[in-house]
């Protein structure tokens, strides 16, 4: 299956409005995001060695989201082996491992979120897939995926895709499609 090939807008098809967790719903866009630094030094290289380890991670079986074309699908990590990357930096002493999910297509990851990271296979972008796995995170977490009480650093496109994943958070819990 080509993959490459632009789709229609992704839609949600597996997250009920229910899901979405209040403390997304209370919180603005700017909340929602953080405090934040942007700037295009904060770019990532999702396939640098230090990331290798989502790539080689067991999905979970069921997916939190899969796009209305069922090309995509977003699922959380079950792999009793999986370790975090020393390349994702944790909050503090005594801090819980951080939420990741993977975006996975054709039986194979293709890109993942954590620690308020989005990285997706160049060839898979401009979709809306982003913002997808953010909110599927934020479902996975029942709240905040991210620490939003620390300066994160973003680059354009991943401030763009938190500002985005507030607003399809919101579209789904009225009810609307993403």
């Amino acid at each position: 299956m080509e993959c490459s090939r632009p789709s229609a807008r992704i839609r949600n098809l597996t997250i009920a409005p229910q899901d979405i967790p209040r403390s997304i719903l209370v919180a603005t866009p700017e909340e929602f995001v953080g405090r934040s630094h942007v700037h295009e030094g904060y770019r990532l290289d999702g396939r640098a060695p230090g990331y290798a380890p989502f790539f080689a991670a067991r999905p979970a079986a069921e997916p939190i989201w899969v796009s209305a074309d069922g090309l995509y699908q977003v699922c959380a990590i079950d792999d009793p082996d999986f370790v975090m990357p020393e390349t994702v930096v944790l909050p503090g002493p005594g801090s819980s491992l951080p939420t990741a999910v993977l975006l996975r297509t054709a039986g194979r990851t293709v890109g993942f979120y954590v620690a308020g990271m989005s990285w997706i296979d160049p060839g898979h972008r401009g979709r809306g897939l982003s913002p997808m796995m953010i909110v599927s995170a934020c479902v996975l977490a029942r709240g905040f995926a991210h620490d939003v009480s620390s300066t994160m650093g973003y680059s354009a496109a991943g401030y763009a895709a938190h500002v985005a994943a507030h607003r399809e958070a919101a579209r789904i819990a009225a009810g609307e499609a993403a």
